[in-house]
């Protein structure tokens, strides 16, 4: 996905209502990011925009706009109802934030961060302070599995006048590979812990993400990843960015199949249960056939290696639609009376396919 030469269309005042809104509508609850920048900010950047460049070198001024800023978005929010409950004030802000360029990220300078974060939260508690909702804060680092990291940044901050008492959860990143995915998780898992105690903060997952090509692979990655945040008591999980997908866009880490509906991977989050890792690198995707797919009448799933002993036919919705037991190598089941479209099997309890019904 590459980074537009100036503000982007997206993600704006009107584009966050409208999104919020929608979220509203469905019953959800909302957290939102502001990355303070033109365009989205990391680890690798963190732009100034460019209506703030003439205050870059002022801290106070610059402190003072970014209060008003925060403040004012949220209580416009808030007058149509649309407070979220959760605010990040920064993204990724593992380098200096509203910075004149990439030169200018490392190192950090956590009197100004400090001075900077300071008035981002405290804008976020004002105007809950005018709302039935009051927003938790949220300080989001990237790179979750490394603990020095965190202790760096955050005890860097904290001994140059952080106001620890005032941000609520620590937010974490986690975006691993196809050969390393496991391990990132449990010392994620265990910076959780650490970060629990020794700052007495929750903590939250607010990013991870995997590459498209492997959605098996992901699909393991996001159910061991919830699992271990439950373990941790973090307060929740979220992909990034599940509906990015060709040819809309090159970023490979989204989630969608070229169908316009959700791969295999997000069933991770429809499954309530928790597996071990052992139980997960068991039984992939790989050890079933599915066929034939589309279909219009029936589908056949053939054990590869063990045998079929349970199969679950849901909607989109998550409505389970079909059930039917056996220990066979092989289970048929009847879909001519579902109406056309996008189905998932969940086989065994362990492996969940798609299926498409003409």
């Amino acid at each position: 996905m590459a980074r537009a030469s100036g503000p982007s269309n997206y993600s704006g005042y009107n584009d966050v209502v409208k999104s919020i809104q929608r979220a509203k509508n469905a019953g959800m609850r909302v957290m939102l990011d502001f990355h303070y920048s033109d365009n989205w900010t990391d680890p690798g950047e963190q732009e100034i925009p460019h209506a703030w460049v003439h205050l870059a070198s002022d801290t106070t001024a610059l402190a003072t706009e970014l209060y008003n800023y925060t403040y004012k978005i949220l209580t416009d929010l808030d007058a149509l109802n649309l407070m979220p409950e959760l605010v990040q004030v920064g993204n990724e802000i593992n380098g200096n934030i509203l910075s004149t360029s990439a030169n200018n990220l490392y190192p950090v300078d956590f009197s100004r961060q400090a001075i900077l974060l300071n008035a981002g939260i405290s804008a976020v508690k004002a105007a809950g302070e005018l709302s039935t909702i009051k927003p938790k804060t949220i300080l989001h680092i990237a790179s979750g599995n490394d603990s020095g990291l965190f202790q760096w940044n955050i005890g860097g901050l904290i001994n140059n006048g952080f106001l620890l008492s005032k941000f609520d959860i620590i937010g974490m990143s986690l975006y691993p590979g196809e050969n390393n995915w496991k391990t990132y998780v449990d010392d994620t898992y265990n910076n959780m812990i650490d970060l629990k105690s020794r700052y007495n903060k929750e903590v939250m997952m607010v990013e991870i993400g995997f590459s498209y090509s492997r959605q098996d692979i992901t699909y393991q990655f996001i159910t061991y990843m919830i699992e271990k945040t439950k373990q941790a008591n973090g307060l929740g999980v979220f992909y990034w960015e599940p509906i990015a997908r060709s040819p809309f866009t090159s970023y490979s880490k989204g989630a969608w199949d070229s169908d316009e509906s959700p791969s295999i991977a997000m069933d991770a989050f429809l499954n309530k249960s928790t597996l071990s890792v052992e139980n997960i690198k068991k039984s992939s995707s790989i050890d079933f056939n599915v066929y034939p797919n589309p279909s219009i009448s029936k589908i056949i799933i053939n054990a590869l290696e063990n045998q079929v002993k349970i199969i679950k036919l849901y909607n989109i919705k998550g409505s389970l639609l079909i059930e039917k037991k056996g220990k066979k190598s092989s289970l048929e089941i009847d879909i001519s009376k579902l109406t056309t479209g996008i189905y998932f099997i969940n086989i065994n309890n362990k492996v969940i396919k798609k299926i498409v019904k003409l």
